[in-house]
Formats: structure tokens, C-alpha cells, sequence
């Protein structure tokens, strides 16, 4: 029960008034593809998937193997999107749609999870074929990115010598594959069954881990500077102030891990995440212990607790947090020469090079990575040099610059180091840089092709005067300067607008959209600028009333507009007519009053006339909404994906409850699905807004259409439009 956002049409993306956020100090998901091959033991839909799945900060699609029950193909797809392991053998599926699904799911995932991959699969895959869509994606596998594998077969499978073989090749030569524990069955009542599953808790926190990974840095601010925070070859201070203004100093940092690590007393509090660790009863458990050690500690330390207790399977968020931010290279390099397999675990891949570059600014680890005999070959993405522009880290670019290294980069790098202010960086890329329309420079060239992107829209937002006065006066061409005007009316910076028309005069360009932005948001500051500037603004009041009713006192009026129309209205319902016949839906506009909002408005648009029911299930539900058919596309009436509206007293009870399809918490588009029966299961986790009030035999006629892969109907049960018809008392 999933539905993949669609791409915005370029057009849409410049009239845009409102650009994302950087994602780099946020918690960011992890996007996991699961797939189990091999064994069709119901626990791994019911317990082990679940499990994933209820993990925070993770997005999961599931691929399974094609001979679970239907039951369970429904449960999973209840929680995610979830297809067969299709072979190229097989007439339900065509090669190329195998190829393209396994090349869309490659590049969506961070993390691919083989859970169980039983042994013909493990063999194929080591010898590069592609018979099916799991070996498909792993062939097609970028390995900069990790597989957790789950070795899945017999016990006297398990004990051949041709599995320590494979296995042994595997740690050695592929490692970006984690081999974990395996799932090892038997045949009970000619089926299948796991009788090892103390894999599955090592694979769950395998991956959290691997969450925790991705977000070292999220909520983490580091100030940027040109030299390292701590002297280099000690970890103590110099004895040159008393104690007394040491701890004044750290106190006025508000950094209590710069004082535990320099042992200086502070008075400051630990925070959240040491509350446990300094407790009078001490540290809990074998983590918390190596986290204080590291913290307070040095090499010998950590060497004689390693030594004392034993080696972890994995470091934890916190452990590999102060590793980078203190830039422990010596740890790096005492755990790479005699913990190989937990310092890939932990490091390995491009982990240096991104988190040195765009969260800690450390230069250290990036030497210590140029020059380790574990990464030859240097996997490392844009994200580096584009993370290292937003955090201001001049000191990280200069680096780069004189690594040797291609300077890899996007759009982003100088959008985001314009939407946070940073002009030292953008001269800095200024200086690296040759005309964007000099065709002769070659690519090993000292000197790079700037990319501008959306830079001045992302100035503008943010109010940052000095950045859009910097890109005007630069020299280098850069696009959008026509949603300058609009972007700061809307956005209220009046500083911005008076630097433009200050570097632009007469030749600024603009259009009525500056007054509706700026009375939508209740700028009355802007709309006074534009009135004392001189310059004449053409506008049709009919914008200028819509403006004042949707945004009167900003977003509570809003609130407020859309809540009188709301009360105003005693029912309201869309006809829906069909190829099978007509179809009328009560919308429940007061409980969900966003998801009708957007339900309401695509169908006033025409949006769904002409779509398909691309998926219906017999006894669970039909569903549609997606104008590509496939699935995976369809948009909100924002552009974007928008949050639930699930309350508590409304239950899928029965059939004939209207509500919307989504791949997750929050991300409603434009899909909804009809019950065909009670799906209590999908409570809390999509969003009702209506029911049908006429044609339930219709929508029961639909469910009984025969369907093919994936749930597809054979013959196309389409929707030939759809219209809101709203009834006053």
C-alpha cells in the first residue's frame, strides 16, 4: 500500500516560492531495499520485517520471494511497498522492466539487506548473474554502499567446505558485504522453517547502526575556522592559565565534551546523551564504558579496555562522533592495523571523507584517509565538497584543492553556502573557477565550471542581502534572477529588495506575484517598500482578495479560512464515474480537512480523469490516483509530499472506507485506495477522509477483476473523471 512521490516538472521547480532545507545537520532516512530469497517461512513477513520497518529514521521496500502466500504479500504491502523477486524466465515481467526497477531501486537505496539469501542465489551472485530482480540490483550494486547478507540454508549446507569458500572470498574480496549470523532452516510438513533466529536481532542492529551512521553530525553545529580546535600531539591543554579561567573559558563554550576530553572542571551539565554514562552508579554496560573511556581517555587507554574486556561487533553513534570530532587518527590507525573487519564496519567506504568534509571540518582525517593503505581507491560523492560549502569549512576546500584529488561537486555547493551566507566560501569557489562557457578547458584542469543552480533564490529566502549584492557583482552568469523580487516579497526580507533594485534599477523584473506573495504572508513591510520604491506594480484584485483570504494574519488565518469554509459546508462529495460505473464519495472535510483539501482540488483540475485503478487485491482494496499508472508517481496539490491526518475514531471497519496510499509516515501525495473488507491492520497508519455513499457495487465489481504481477489488473478500470459536487443545507 505505497505510492513513490512523482518529479516535479521543471517549471514547477522555478515558480517555486519555497526551497527544501539543507539536509546535512538534519536526521535523514535511511532508505533500505529487503529482500529474502530462498525461504518463505511466514516469520520473516510477520516478526523480522516489522521489526525494520518499526526502526526510526528508515524507509523500506521489501522484494519478496515469489513463493510466500498471497496473506503474506498483503501483510507486508500494508506497511510497505513491497513486489515478487521476478525472473527473467518468467512471462509475467519484461527484461527491461526488471533491469529499470532494479536500476530505480539501486539508486533510492542507502542499504540493501539479504535476508535470507540461500544458497543457489549466493553462488549466482558471486559469479555475476542477474536471473532475477534480486540478483538484478545486486549486480547493479554501487559498492560504496553496504549489503548486510544473511546466509540462509540447511545445517549440512551450512557445515560444506564450499560455503566457507564462498563466504571466506566474500569477507576478503567484497567488502562492502557484512556477513552476519545465518539463517539456517528444516523441512516441516514439506515447508521451510527457521530454526536459527538469533540472526535476526544481530541484522536489526545492524542496521540501526548503520542509521546512526548516516546521521553522525544531525543537530550538530561546528563553527567554521581555518585551524584545528585542539593542539596537535597532545590532548591536554598548555599550563599557561590558572584552572580557574580554563573553566570560565570552557563554561562560555557550553561545550561539556570539550572539558571532559581537555579534563578541565566545568560546571556546565552533561547533556542528554552522557546523562547515563555520569551517573554515581557509573556507566551502563560494555558501550557506555568505551564511550567514557574515549572521551576521557587516550590510545592507551582504550588499547588496555579492549584488551580487559573484549572487541565490539560495532561502534556506536556516540563512539564514532568523538572519533571524528576529536580526530583521533591514532585510534584510526591502531583499529585499521588490528581490527580490520570492525574499523571497516564502522569507517569504511566513503564515511571519512563525507563527515570529515561536511559535518567536523576536520583535515586530519581527510590526510589520514588520502594516505591509508585501506582506500586506494578513494570512494568518496559530492556530498563531500558540497557539505564542506554549506558548513563555511574554507579550511576543507583548501584541502581538497591540494589533495590531488577531482573536485566532485554539485549545484548544491554553492546553493547552500548561498542560503547559509558563506562568502568567503563562494570566493573562494570564485577563484577555483573558469568560465562556465569556456568549451576549451579540459577536464584534468586546475580549474572548474562553476554551477550557480538556484544560488540566488536560495540567498533570497534567507534574507542574505550581501550573498545576492556578491552574485550580482561577481561577474559569473547565474539563472532565475526574475524570482528575486517574488521570493523576498513572500519571504519578507525588505533588505533583499532594496539591494536589488539598488544593483538592478530599471532593469529589475518582476510581476504581480510580488504583492500576492507578500499579502499571502502578511508582509506588510514589504508591501510598504513596494509603495514608497516608485515602481509601478500591475495586479488583478481578484489575486489580491484570494491573497487576503488564504493568508489574513499569516498562517492563523489561514488556519482560520480554511476552518470557516470547513464549517460552512455540510457535505461535501466527489462523483467519480468509471469505465465500471459511477462511484459517489463522501468526503469527512472536518476531520481531515488537508487531505480533502488536496483531494478536492486535484479532481477540480481534471487530475484524475483518465487514471487507472493500477492495483486491486481481492478482499483488501482497490487503488488509484496515480496519473503515470505505475505506482510509484503522482504529486499533492503542493508539489510535495504532505503530513497524516489519522485520528483515533476513524477505523478501516469495513468496505467502502476511502483513504490515502503512502510509502510512510507523511508522505501523502495524490493515491488513495478503497477498502474491499475490514483492514484493521491500516489503522494509524493511513489517513481516512471519506467513504463511498453510492456504487459500493461497483467498487465490489472492481474487486473482482482479474489481475496479474504486482496486483495489476489484466482489463484497465479507469476513472473518466472525477468531480466535487458540494451540497449546503
Amino acid at each position: 500500500m505505497a505510492t513513490l512521490p512523482r518529479q516535479r516538472r521543471s517549471s514547477e521547480r522555478a515558480e517555486n516560492a519555497q526551497l527544501e532545507p539543507a539536509p546535512y545537520n538534519e536526521t535523514r532516512e535511511l532508505n533500505i531495499v529487503f529482500a529474502s530469497v530462498g525461504c518463505t517461512d511466514s516469520r520473516v513477513v510477520h516478526e523480522l520485517l516489522p521489526r525494520i520497518i518499526d526502526l526510526p529514521d528508515v524507509s523500506v521496500k521489501a522484494l519478496l520471494d515469489k513463493g510466500f502466500r498471497g496473506q503474506d504479500f498483503i501483510h507486508a504491502s500494508s506497511s510497505c511497498l513491497t513486489m515478487p523477486n521476478a525472473t527473467r524466465q518468467s512471462a509475467i515481467r519484461d527484461v527491461a522492466d526488471i533491469e529499470q526497477e532494479a536500476a530505480e531501486l539501486c539508486e533510492w537505496a542507502h542499504l540493501l539487506v539479504l535476508a535470507p539469501l540461500d544458497a543457489n542465489n549466493l553462488a549466482k551472485m558471486l559469479h555475476g548473474h542477474t536471473d532475477n530482480l534480486v540478483l538484478e540490483i545486486i549486480r547493479s550494486w554501487n559498492v560504496s554502499k553496504k549489503i548486510l547478507l544473511l546466509p540462509g540454508m540447511s545445517s549440512p549446507m551450512w557445515e560444506n567446505p564450499m560455503t566457507k569458500k564462498q563466504l571466506t572470498k566474500i569477507r576478503r574480496k567484497w567488502n562492502w558485504v557484512q556477513v552476519l549470523q545465518p539463517m539456517l532452516w528444516k523441512f516441516v510438513d514439506e515447508r521451510k522453517k527457521i530454526t536459527s533466529w538469533e540472526a535476526a536481532d544481530e541484522l536489526v542492529d545492524a542496521i540501526s547502526n548503520q542509521v546512526d551512521l548516516m546521521n553522525i553530525g544531525a543537530g550538530l553545529d561546528v563553527a567554521p575556522s581555518q585551524k584545528s580546535t585542539l593542539p596537535h600531539g597532545t590532548r591536554r591543554p598548555g599550563a599557561f592559565l590558572p584552572p580557574e579561567l580554563w573553566t570560565m573559558i570552557l563554561d562560555f563554550t557550553n561545550d561539556w565534551e570539550l572539558a571532559q576530553t581537555l579534563h578541565i572542571y566545568t560546571n556546565l551539565p552533561p547533556p542528554e546523551a552522557w546523562t547515563s554514562h555520569t551517573k554515581s552508579k557509573g556507566p551502563l554496560g560494555y558501550m557506555e564504558e568505551l564511550e567514557l573511556t574515549l572521551l576521557r581517555g587516550d590510545l592507551a587507554d582504550v588499547k588496555h579496555f579492549v584488551a580487559q574486556r573484549s572487541v565490539p561487533r560495532w561502534l556506536s553513534k556516540l563512539s564514532v562522533k568523538l572519533i571524528m570530532r576529536f580526530a583521533m587518527t591514532d585510534l584510526l590507525a591502531h583499529l585499521e592495523a588490528n581490527h580490520k573487519d570492525l574499523f571497516w564496519a564502522a569507517f569504511g567506504h566513503a564515511f571519512l571523507p563525507v563527515k570529515a568534509s561536511a559535518v567536523f571540518g576536520r583535515t586530519e582525517i581527510l590526510e589520514f584517509w588520502r594516505t591509508s593503505p585501506s582506500f586506494l581507491t578513494k570512494e568518496y560523492d559530492a556530498e563531500a565538497l558540497d557539505g564542506a560549502s554549506r558548513a563555511g569549512f574554507v579550511n576543507v576546500l583548501e584541502w581538497w584543492q591540494h589533495s590531488g584529488l577531482p573536485l566532485k561537486f554539485t549545484e548544491s555547493a554553492l546553493e547552500q553556502a548561498s542560503g547559509q551566507g558563506h562568502v568567503q566560501v563562494l570566493e573562494w569557489w570564485k577563484a577555483q573557477s573558469t568560465a562556465v562557457d569556456d568549451t576549451n578547458a579540459s577536464v584534468n584542469s586546475s580549474k572548474v565550471r562553476l554551477k550557480p543552480g538556484k544560488s540566488i533564490c536560495y540567498a533570497t529566502q534567507n534574507g542574505h542581502a550581501d550573498v545576492v549584492r556578491w552574485w550580482v557583482q561577481s561577474g559569473i552568469a547565474f539563472p532565475h534572477e526574475d524570482t528575486v523580487p517574488k521570493l523576498a516579497s513572500t519571504h519578507g526580507h525588505v533588505e533583499v529588495l532594496r539591494t536589488w533594485h539598488e544593483l538592478k534599477g530599471s532593469k529589475m523584473i518582476f510581476d504581480n506575484q510580488v504583492l500576492v506573495g507578500a499579502t499571502k504572508s502578511g508582509n506588510l513591510k514589504v508591501l510598504e517598500w513596494w509603495k514608497q520604491s516608485g515602481l509601478k506594480v500591475e495586479y488583478k484584485t481578484c489575486d489580491v482578495e484570494e491573497a487576503l483570504e488564504d493568508g489574513y494574519e499569516g498562517e492563523r488565518g489561514m488556519e482560520k479560512s480554511l476552518e470557516h469554509r470547513t464549517l460552512a459546508m455540510s457535505s461535501q462529495t466527489v462523483l467519480l464515474e468509471t469505465t465500471m460505473g459511477p462511484i459517489t464519495l463522501e468526503l469527512y472535510t472536518q476531520h481531515a480537512p488537508k487531505t480533502c483539501q488536496n483531494f478536492t482540488t486535484l479532481a477540480s483540475r481534471n487530475y484524475y480523469n483518465n487514471t487507472i485503478f493500477h492495483r486491486i487485491i481481492p478482499d483488501f482494496m482497490i487503488q488509484g490516483g496515480d496519473p503515470t499508472g505505475t505506482g510509484r508517481g503522482g504529486a499533492s496539490i503542493w508539489g510535495e509530499k504532505f503530513d497524516d491526518e489519522i485520528r483515533g475514531d476513524l477505523k478501516h471497519t469495513g468496505a467502502g472506507i476511502l483513504s490515502m496510499a503512502n510509502s510512510g509516515p507523511n508522505t501523502n501525495g495524490s493515491q488513495f485506495f478503497i477498502t474491499l473488507a475490514p483492514t484493521p491492520w491500516l489503522d494509524g497508519k493511513h489517513t481516512i477522509f471519506g467513504r463511498v455513499k453510492s456504487g459500493m457495487r461497483v467498487v465490489q465489481r472492481m474487486g473482482l477483476v482479474k489481475t496479474g504481477a504486482e496486483d495489476r489488473p489484466e482489463e484497465e478500470v479507469r476513472i473518466v473523471s472525477a468531480k466535487v459536487v458540494q451540497e449546503e443545507d
